[in-house]
C-alpha cells in the first residue's frame, strides 16, 4: 500500500537501500562499486531524518513484507532517494510510486523534477519522460562509480 513516508518508516530504510543495490547493482556495477555504494546505507536515514521536513516521500509498506518502496522530493524539484525491493523493481510498484511524486510535483507547481539515476534506473526515468543530461563520474571511498544526471520538465498548462 502505497502512502505517505513518516519519520518511523526512516528505521527500514537502510535495509530496503542495502537490498536493493545488492539486489539490483550487480547487473550494471561491479562487486567493488556495490559494495561501496551499499556502506553508504548505514548514513542514509539519519541524512533523511535531519531534512524530513524539507521533504515529501511516499512509501510502499506491506503488512507482512515490510518497507517495499521509497521515494522523495525534495522541495525544488530533486528526487534524492528512489529505491525499491528487488523483486517488486519491475511491478507496477516503482511507477506507483513515481507517479504519486510527479502528481505532487505538478500541483504544487514545480516545473522540473530532477535525479542522479543510476545505471540500473536510467531506463525506468527514460521510459517516464526523462531526459539524460550527462554521466558523472563519482568516487565512493576511492571506489570509482557513474551515474547520470536527469531530468524532467513540465510545460505549463496556460
Amino acid at each position: 500500500m502505497i502512502r505517505r513516508a513518516q519519520t518511523s518508516d526512516l528505521n527500514h530504510l537502510a535495509n530496503l537501500f542495502e537490498t536493493s543495490i545488492f539486489g539490483i547493482g550487480p547487473a550494471h556495477y561491479s562487486t567493488l562499486q556495490v559494495s561501496a555504494w551499499a556502506a553508504r546505507a548505514g548514513h542514509m536515514a539519519d541524512r533523511i531524518a535531519e531534512t524530513f521536513d524539507q521533504r515529501v516521500a511516499w512509501v510502499d509498506w506491506d503488512p507482512l513484507e515490510g518497507l517495499q518502496g521509497y521515494i522523495d522530493l525534495e522541495r525544488d524539484g530533486h528526487l534524492d532517494m528512489f529505491y525499491v525491493h528487488p523483486e517488486s523493481a519491475r511491478s507496477d510498484l516503482s511507477r506507483d510510486l513515481y507517479l504519486s511524486l510527479e502528481n505532487h510535483a505538478q500541483s504544487v507547481g514545480l516545473k522540473r523534477i530532477y535525479a542522479e539515476a543510476s545505471e540500473a534506473a536510467l531506463r525506468f526515468f527514460s521510459k517516464h519522460g526523462f531526459k539524460s543530461l550527462h554521466r558523472r563520474e563519482l568516487d565512493i571511498e576511492g571506489i570509482p562509480i557513474h551515474n547520470y544526471a536527469v531530468e524532467k520538465l513540465f510545460h505549463s498548462k496556460e
